[in-house]
Order: C-alpha cells, then sequence, then structure tokens
C-alpha cells in the first residue's frame, strides 16, 4: 500500500491543516502568483485533500477545478469537505486541453517526470500557465543561512538504528529533483517561467506535527501504527533542548504558455 493510501494519512493531515499555517501559506503564494480570475477552468494536481482548490475557488469565485489524487482516503476527504464545490475529482490526469491554469500546491515532487511532466503543456489553453511550489529542501537545497539544526534533530532521533530517512525527500526514479532539473524542463517545453520564492514560519511543533501524517513518518517507522509513531514522534519533540522558531524556503515557478 502506498503511504498516501493509508486511511490515518487524510485524518493526520487535515488535524494538521487546521491547527498550524504551512500549507495555508504556501495556497497563498501559489494563488498570488496564478494569476487566477473567474470563470477558469483549472487543474489541481497532487490535489490531496482540496486545500489549494478551496484557496483558488476562494479567489476565482466562479469556475471549475479538477483536482487529481490517486490516494483514494485523500480524495474521499476532499469530496467530504469541498461537496458543494464545483470540483471534479479524479485519480489519474485528464485528457482534454481546456485548462486555463495548471496548479500544484507542495505536492510536485511527487510527480512522475517521465509519465507526467511531459503531458501537463499539452493541457493548457493558449496563454494559459502553469503554477507550482515546492519547499526548497525537497530540491536539496538549504532553508537558508539563519535555518536552525533541530529539524535533523528531531527526525535523527526518530531513525536512530533504523538507517531510514523521512518521506518528504525527492523520489523520482531517474535522478533527484532538483532547480536546475524543473527549469530545464520547462525551458524544453518552451514556457515563458517566472521563478519565485517565499519563507513560512516553522516551529518545533508545527514539524512535529507534520511528521505525524503516515506518508511522511510510515518509512522511518514500519512496525508501528500510525498512533504509536504520533506518540514516538511526541516523545522525541521532548528531548530537544533548543528549538527556536525558523523559517522554511520555498522555491516557486509560475510557465505560461505563449
Amino acid at each position: 500500500m502506498n503511504s498516501w493510501d493509508d486511511p490515518w494519512t487524510p485524518i493526520y493531515y487535515e488535524a494538521f491543516c487546521r491547527d498550524h499555517a504551512r500549507y495555508r501559506l504556501a495556497n497563498e503564494a501559489l494563488i498570488g502568483h496564478a494569476c487566477l480570475a473567474p470563470g477558469m477552468r483549472v487543474l489541481d494536481l497532487a490535489a490531496g485533500t482540496g486545500r489549494t482548490a478551496e484557496a483558488a475557488m476562494q479567489t476565482m469565485m466562479s469556475g471549475e477545478i479538477v483536482c487529481v489524487d490517486p490516494s483514494a482516503p485523500m480524495r474521499t476527504e476532499g469530496q467530504r469537505r469541498l461537496g458543494a464545490l464545483p470540483i471534479e475529482w479524479r485519480s489519474d490526469l485528464p485528457v482534454d486541453t481546456s485548462f486555463d491554469r495548471i496548479l500544484c500546491g507542495a505536492g510536485f515532487w511527487q510527480l512522475d517526470p517521465e509519465k507526467e511532466w511531459s503531458r501537463l503543456p499539452g493541457l493548457l489553453k493558449p496563454s494559459g500557465a502553469i503554477c507550482f511550489n515546492v519547499p526548497a529542501l525537497y530540491l536539496l537545497e538549504p532553508n537558508g543561512p539563519d535555518a536552525d539544526s533541530w529539524p535533523f534533530d528531531l527526525v535523527a532521533h526518530l531513525i536512530e538504528g533504523r538507517g531510514a530517512s523521512p518521506a518528504n525527500e525527492s523520489r523520482t526514479a531517474s535522478a533527484p529533483l532538483t532547480a536546475a532539473r524543473i527549469e530545464r524542463w520547462l525551458a524544453n517545453a518552451a514556457l515563458a517561467v517566472e521563478a519565485w520564492e517565499f519563507f513560512v514560519p516553522l516551529t518545533p511543533r508545527d514539524y512535529a506535527d507534520w511528521l505525524k501524517i503516515p506518508a511522511v513518518n510510515r518509512d522511518m517507522m514500519p512496525e508501528l501504527t500510525p498512533p504509536q509513531r504520533a506518540d514516538r514522534i511526541e516523545t522525541a519533540l521532548a528531548t530537544l533542548t533548543s528549538g527556536s522558531p525558523t523559517l522554511e524556503r520555498w522555491r516557486g515557478w509560475t510557465a505560461w504558455k505563449t
């Protein structure tokens, strides 16, 4: 079973979104760079429970969104949350070419570059755009010169002796996901690109609650149930002797079809 298909994943994911601003702020930055307008047709990739789609619809006020996510539990939660909105939920990419915007909030690292990246420009209308963002650490880049080490200390405590790593690392099959690789793809697709970045506040509590999402922690502690992993994370959080709030750096791109 893919870790995003774990029925506990939307439970912990939604608890994190209710209590912490990470994805809300990331979606605000994404929507701000997407230049949305009323009546648009939007494709939301790695849509999860629809947080990006919800933010997009609040800006557009009218239009249609197609949410694509392979995880049935995440789609089910999204449909429960947003059932009154004009959203179509799918497990795979559609074939039509009528989208004004393609959005991907935080999940671009999960898309298969060989199977999915190459299809995206063809799904856009002329003058349409792809807009997505990714935490810099997922691109093997540092958060910044003042970044604190406590996130690494917390993970190190959890994986000590296990030889595991958190699931937020790039999982692309042929090569690590990097900004250079993304920009080569955008250039080869003949898209007009605007790169941008922003920072999101991050505390040890934020990070610990994010680590509780089963899709993030299963590879670190596969022998435990999701509630047991959450308890272990709380224990690890208590071991931190320092943990000043820091800033998480994010990278973003808006790429226009000309």
